[in-house]
């Protein structure tokens, strides 16, 4: 096989794979994203017991994870990924990481979506309270359209790179 031919097939895979949905495994790659890039930046809040609150809400999510393992995604994982999107939401405006904080709530949109989430829990996107951060004007789909897009709000904002995270490749 040369080099023209595996180009072609491995495009025809991720083709495939796009197509045939999104697995746990892709939700998941998404979902440690949110959480790479939320953690990342607790140090920069400059609140504590908020940085506390958040880390506690990330750690909820992990915790509901490591129970699922194929199929839909169970009421337990919506819920914590809802309860983490209360706590981001609590940041003040005035911070350099309002444009990030969007950014992971959209994420945790998007996630949801993916993952049929208003098929087991109705109103799993609706928060219970208006939105104080202002949400993205595009849809962020994959975990690299939010890591391309945190990554741009942490340069933006004049934050340390150490606060970016890595762009997955697809």
């Amino acid at each position: 096989m040369n080099r023209r031919d595996f180009g072609k097939q491995a495009a025809a895979a991720a083709l495939a794979a796009s197509i045939a949905g999104c697995g746990v495994s892709t939700i998941e790659g998404y979902i440690n994203a949110v959480d790479t890039a939320v953690t990342g930046v607790l140090n920069l809040i400059g609140d504590s017991a908020l940085a506390a609150e958040i880390q506690a809400a990330v750690n909820a999510v992990n915790a509901a994870l490591t129970n699922w393992k194929s199929g839909t995604i169970p009421q337990e994982v919506i819920e914590a990924l809802n309860a983490l999107q209360a706590v981001l939401d609590t940041l003040p405006l005035s911070s350099k990481l309002t444009a990030a904080v969007g950014l992971a709530i959209a994420a945790i949109d998007a996630i949801l979506t993916l993952a049929g989430a208003e098929r087991v829990k109705p109103n799993a996107l609706a928060p219970t309270k208006p939105r104080v951060h202002q949400m993205p004007t595009q849809p962020l789909k994959t975990h690299r359209e939010f890591a391309k897009a945190w990554n741009k709000a942490i340069d933006e904002a004049g934050l340390p790179p150490t606060a970016k995270i890595e762009v997955p490749w697809f």
